[in-house]
Parts: structure tokens; C-alpha cells; sequence
């Protein structure tokens, strides 16, 4: 999956989920610092339909 279609179903997701109150996401480590940054300010950007929602990001497990 690229990033667009993912930001995109994030984006749904926090619009749509009145009771969300943690979302996790796992940083895909195959995308370079540039596309890391975008993706972080665009899920600052997204309207939460919880104001309760949280966006915590993790490091991947090795």
C-alpha cells in the first residue's frame, strides 16, 4: 500500500469514529525522512471526530 491510500483511510477513520480514543501506527521504516515528515503534518492536519483521539506513532519492533 502506498502512502496516499493509507493517510486516506486514516483520515476516514478519525472523521468517522465519535468513541476513537488511541489510534497506533507503525512507522513503515522502507520510507525515506522527507515522506515521514509530510505524513506526520497531514495527520496533524485531520479533524477528529473524538476530541479524545490519539495519534500515538511507534517505532517498529525488530
Amino acid at each position: 500500500m502506498g502512502l496516499r491510500p493509507e493517510l486516506e483511510l486514516i483520515k476516514i477513520l478519525l472523521a468517522r469514529s465519535p468513541a476513537l480514543e488511541k489510534m497506533f501506527i507503525e512507522r513503515d521504516v522502507s520510507i525515506d525522512k522527507n515522506a515521514e515528515l509530510y505524513m506526520t503534518i497531514e495527520l496533524m492536519r485531520f479533524r477528529r471526530a473524538s476530541s479524545k483521539a490519539e495519534i500515538i506513532y511507534l517505532e517498529p519492533e525488530e
